[in-house]
């Protein structure tokens, strides 16, 4: 604890979240430097116990040293809680961040032992002038994607403890099936040493026999080289037992009270949103607040998150975004041969599936784009549906309800008629 040291700030963010960070991870010569603790066996003890791990890698002097292998080794059993950011991505060009990436990926799936891979955000996370900006917009979509899963930490802390619970209770099984088996295999009276040295050399065959007899998944076992060395100091002869009804109340326990509890986490946070609504307030999740995590300051800047890009252009400017670009969308209304100012439904689909997008998502630009529902598109609400068409084929997500601001000058002074898409 002597090497140990703890920071304290008035930041907002710190009343939702803990921030550990590490020494620097050595490399080269630096490695042999002993830093009189154990290392690893501080970041495996952390690991166990936080929401999340963040490995954190700069783009431009990518090296994963011996050290760094042997701490993520020691993470082991947490891959769900690694996320993988590579930093400073500024640094190198588009062409280089490709081989960057390309190589990270080939380094880490030698070091990590399951075949899911963690997420990986690219980014460069300080305010200095971007050395290369062709990615700007990456960065930018991989910033926000980050913070968004960092948010959200609080709101899943109690699944995140039942989780750690049900994984402790299924070690400590297989821990009381391991010393059980041991404790049969030792003799009575003689060659005691001998035997025990003999089981501690054969510990894989019988993690193996423990494995077949109570069908035991191979990850609920613990490494089997930290157990040889823990054993070698251990007596055999004073392992106790299995017990039967001990086992019968861990299983009871995983089969009732942590499914009863799993089951009522949903419920409450419904029990929290019915109050609030009842209360005339909107519900609020557990979220990290405050500093880099507040995008309601800079949302109103023209630099938020998204801004003037996608559904959102247009949103600050007196005429409306879609006029500027239904030239088109007119010849093609006037050629469609509208009957008093309307087209009806079936000829904007014969119009609209051209554009090759599948029908639930054209089912879904139609609801937005007929605003007034009266199952018929005149000019204005044509121009509005090729428009949503184009932004959705730019790759942009379908917004939940309609933007004041794309709905037509002709249509604004009506109430909307038309549902949230959620809430179908």
């Amino acid at each position: 604890m002597n090497r140990f040291q703890c920071s304290t700030l008035n930041n907002q963010v710190l009343e939702s979240v803990t921030i550990v960070d590490t020494p620097g991870i050595l490399s080269g010569e630096k490695q042999r430097i002993d830093r009189g603790y154990d290392f690893t066996g501080v970041l495996e003890w952390f690991a166990e116990r936080v929401d999340r791990i963040i490995l954190l890698f700069d783009a431009h002097k990518l090296d994963i040293s011996d050290e760094f292998k042997r701490c993520i080794e020691a993470l082991s059993g947490n891959e769900d809680k690694i996320r993988i950011v590579l930093n400073k991505s500024d640094m190198v060009d588009h062409q280089q961040l490709m081989r960057v990436y390309g190589a990270l990926m080939w380094s880490l799936g030698k070091v990590f032992k399951t075949p899911e891979v963690s997420r990986v955000y690219i980014g460069t996370f300080w305010d200095h002038p971007l050395h290369y900006d062709i990615n700007r917009r990456l960065f930018q979509d991989e910033q926000h994607d980050l913070f968004q899963d960092l948010q959200a930490l609080p709101r899943n802390a109690a699944l995140r403890k039942l989780n750690d619970l049900i994984k402790r209770a299924r070690l400590a099984k297989v821990h009381a099936y391991i010393i059980s088996e041991l404790r049969k295999q030792m003799p009575s009276m003689i060659g005691k040493e001998k035997k025990k040295k003999e089981l501690i050399q054969n510990l894989d065959k019988i993690f193996e026999q423990v494995q077949r007899e109570h069908n035991i998944s191979p990850g609920d076992f613990p490494d089997v080289n930290k157990m040889r060395d823990r054993l070698q100091t251990q007596d055999f002869t004073r392992f106790n037992p299995i017990k039967p009804k001990l086992l019968e109340i861990v299983d009871g326990m995983l089969a009732s009270d942590i499914a009863r509890l799993m089951a009522q986490i949903p419920k409450e946070e419904a029990q929290v949103t019915a109050a609030a609504t009842t209360n005339g307030h909107v519900a609020e999740q557990p979220t990290v607040k405050g500093g880099a995590f507040s995008q309601a300051q800079e949302a109103e800047t023209p630099f938020g998150f998204g801004r003037g890009e996608g559904f959102d252009k247009g949103a600050d400017e007196p005429e409306w975004v879609v006029s500027r670009e239904r030239s088109q969308a007119d010849a093609t209304f006037e050629s469609l041969g509208p009957v008093d100012g309307y087209i009806s439904g079936r000829v904007a689909k014969e119009h609209m599936v051209k554009s090759k997008l599948p029908n639930s998502v054209l089912g879904k630009i139609w609801k937005l784009a007929d605003v007034d529902r009266d199952g018929q598109l005149d000019a204005d609400e044509f121009a509005l549906a090729n428009y949503l068409i184009n932004l959705k084929l730019e790759g942009h997500e379908l917004p939940v309800e309609l933007p004041k601001h794309l709905v037509p000058p002709s249509k604004r002074e009506m109430e909307p008629v038309y549902p949230k898409l959620d809430d179908e």
